[in-house]
């Protein structure tokens, strides 16, 4: 009997030892996970920050993009940097023929008064020339 009480320890003993290595290998797995993704966090906060300062910059600079970012995204940032200032520039111009189509109005308007003025003066001289 005694040797199966001895091989019964001798299992256990086996079964607590490779329980321990598996705790211990899952612990090492999941700290590995855990690395990996601090280390994909960081890099995508890197990322935001790339972009809110690609998004905030004045107007007239082009964005300075780290080389870290995607192909894609700086294909992106690159076009809308380009959409903006072409924005700005209509919004430029469409100022410059509101103020040219409100200048015009104001041209045209006084004519119009200084020729009434005129009519209405020629039409008081022949009455004061001329009375009825």
């Amino acid at each position: 009997m005694e040797t199966r009480g001895s091989k019964k320890m001798v299992a256990m003993e086996t079964t607590i030892k490779n329980g321990r290595r598996s705790n211990r290998e899952r612990k090492m797995g999941l700290i590995q996970d855990v690395d990996e993704l601090k280390r994909k966090l960081r890099h995508e906060e890197n990322v935001h920050r790339a972009l809110e300062r690609a998004f905030t910059r004045p107007l007239g600079s082009l964005p300075r993009l780290p080389p870290y970012l995607p192909p894609h995204i700086l294909e992106l940032v690159a076009e809308v940097a380009v959409l903006e200032e072409e924005v700005v520039r209509l919004e430029e111009r469409a100022v410059n023929f509101r103020l040219a189509l409100y200048q015009e109005a104001v041209y045209i308007s006084s004519n119009w008064n200084a020729e009434n003025l005129r009519d209405s003066m020629d039409q008081n001289s022949i009455k004061i020339f001329f009375p009825k």
